[in-house]
């Protein structure tokens, strides 16, 4: 009982937190979707210390990937080829970018990549309906952010699953 109520008071904490930003109402409403997350009553399936660990890993590296492919292929961000005229801009534009890729893959990837394990397991084809939700949730912040989302989403998707089948070849061996 002492847990739910600390969880509930975390939960309005970030709303408020959340309703009072200047940030934009669909985002908002992610957000908050994403707090509610966390007060739904899973079980041992969904917060497992190895799933958890895996899904840490994949958020990290799914940053650095995410990084690099910014740097390798520019116009992801812009529709013309990113053009970065010094070294203090480029450093600077490299830093916004890890630090924003870092909060998104562990603000916004990391619940929908726990709650896409949690619906996907109860399916055939697990894969399918994993990459279904990530890469829908991906879209929804499709209008502000372009593409960048999705490609983040595929990203997290992919990185994930090479942690998850390398973790299970591991516990067979």
């Amino acid at each position: 009982m002492k847990h739910l109520i600390f969880k509930v008071l975390i939960f309005i904490v970030f709303i408020l937190i959340i309703i009072l930003s200047d940030t934009p109402y669909l985002i908002k409403v992610i957000l908050s979707g994403i707090m509610l997350f966390f007060l739904l009553p899973f079980g041992d399936e969904v917060f497992s210390k190895e799933r958890l660990t895996r899904k840490v890993k994949a958020a990290f590296v799914s940053t650095a990937t995410f990084v690099v492919l910014l740097y390798l292929f520019p116009a992801l961000i812009y529709k013309d080829a990113l053009v970065l005229s010094s070294v203090e801009e480029s450093a600077s534009f490299f830093y916004v970018v890890l630090f924003s890729s870092f909060l998104g893959f562990f603000v916004y990837g990391l619940p929908v990549s726990l709650l896409s394990d949690w619906i996907s397991i109860r399916f055939t084809y697990r894969f399918a309906m994993a990459a279904f939700v990530h890469i829908g949730f991906g879209l929804l912040l499709f209008q502000f952010l372009y593409i960048l989302p999705a490609v983040c989403a595929v990203v997290f998707l992919i990185v994930d699953e090479m942690l998850r089948t390398k973790s299970i070849t591991r516990l067979n061996n």
